[in-house]
């Protein structure tokens, strides 16, 4: 690949040939002569749990996206559901998403996450989200890379609520990189929480 071959490029010419991209490879017929993308392919979209969101079923995370027009491309190939958080690209991505999607802000649903560790920085992480992402609202604001009950205390679980009935938040969540079987079933008692953002796929051992 040339060093002059853009991001978006290189996207075009890989669903051409044929390449595994789980974000962009169900959303666009690609002409393998042209590269130029040719009738969008019929995306498929389920409603998530309890929020009536009804998002596509491949959305796209942000994290390691350095190119807004990536963003924009996915976007324009009809994906709906795009993720970010606040300590991604230290602090930037974000500001990035939003470059990507200001203008479709009312057809996306974004949802974004906070690490921190308590109440004053979950507080401050959201007011800063929601600067850097330039919206009124969040859809999904999740509590990051929770292990345990134990990481979430009571208040950080108010600063959500709060933020709800605010209008800042539309629905709450957790995300998790591991401890499932110690979160899913407590979060299920709390019934406070809207969504669970959980890792899984073929790598991971049998009962997780």
């Amino acid at each position: 690949m040339s060093s002059n071959t853009s991001r978006r490029d290189f996207l075009s010419t890989g669903l051409s040939a044929g390449l595994a991209l789980p974000v962009l490879g169900a959303a666009s017929v690609i002409d393998p002569q042209s590269a130029k993308a040719a009738v969008p392919a019929k995306l498929d979209y389920r409603i998530l749990g309890r929020t009536g969101l009804k998002v596509t079923t491949v959305g796209m995370g942000c994290m390691i996206t350095s190119d807004p027009s990536v963003i924009t491309r996915a976007a324009d190939m009809g994906i709906n559901y795009f993720d970010t958080a606040r300590g991604y690209s230290h602090g930037n991505n974000e500001r990035m998403v939003a470059a990507a999607l200001g203008a479709r802000r009312k057809d996306v649903i974004i949802s974004t996450k906070s690490h921190a560790p308590n109440k004053e920085e979950l507080q401050q992480h959201l007011e800063i989200s929601l600067r850097e992402l330039n919206t009124d609202y969040i859809d999904i604001w999740f509590l990051h890379g929770k292990g345990s009950p134990d990481e979430i205390a009571d208040d950080m679980i108010e600063v959500q609520q709060k933020a709800k009935k605010e209008g800042k938040v539309r629905f709450t969540g957790v995300s998790t990189h591991g401890g499932q079987q110690q979160l899913l079933p407590w979060m299920a008692q709390k019934g406070v929480f809207d969504v669970v953002l959980t890792a899984f796929n073929f790598s991971m051992e049998p009962g997780m």
